[in-house]
């Protein structure tokens, strides 16, 4: 990865921990727990959780860019964005997982984030969770 993806990612664009923990009263287990208890909703329940998420860290939903993505790689995508130029981010909706999948502003996968900021996946060098940006 190169270096300035390296800074990007450790820097103040990724969900902040202190203020996405008050989401769940700091325990990300319970939420985990209600998607198990409710496979039937899990997708609406992660979407809603995602969205506070951007909300509470000024992330921007790129309506424009999610619905190319669906459309083009044929599977549901809520994309949202932080920062400008080279130093932009897109954090994708991660359905499966919930977390983002975190790429850089070329649409390069950089890895997977839980909402409060914890990495839980390294990038993805095969493209498949890269995003057309």
């Amino acid at each position: 990865m190169a270096n300035h993806a390296k800074s990007l990612l450790k820097s103040n664009m990724l969900a902040n921990r202190k203020i996405s923990n008050l989401l769940v009263d700091n325990d990300w287990s319970q939420f985990r727990e209600q998607l198990k208890k409710h496979p039937e909703n899990k997708n609406a329940m992660i979407q809603e959780m995602a969205a506070n998420v951007a909300e509470i860290n000024a992330y921007q939903f790129n309506q424009l860019l999610s619905s190319h993505n669906q459309k083009r790689k044929n599977s549901f995508r809520f994309i949202y964005e932080a920062g400008d130029g080279s130093q932009k981010i897109y954090l994708s909706t991660d359905f499966e997982k919930a977390a983002f999948e975190v790429c850089n502003y070329q649409g390069k996968h950089q890895g997977e984030y839980n909402f409060n900021e914890e990495k839980t996946g390294e990038a993805d060098k095969s493209g498949k969770h890269n995003i057309d940006t």
